[in-house]
């Protein structure tokens, strides 16, 4: 199953539980490497973001 498909769930606002629920082949442990992967990805591909803060 692609990480991508398991982060759509995620950001849908499924839980892990109703995941494990409609995909029983999956364990935690699956959600939990993906997490894991797509936070490694981020961190290396970290664009900067310029935050303009109002002047005081």
């Amino acid at each position: 199953m692609a990480v991508v498909f398991l982060m759509e769930h995620l950001a849908a606002g499924d839980s892990h539980e109703d995941i494990l629920q409609a995909f029983p082949f999956l364990e935690k442990e699956d959600i939990l490497a993906c997490l894991q992967y797509a936070t490694q990805l981020l961190e290396r591909n970290a664009i900067p973001l310029k935050i303009n803060l109002p002047a005081s």
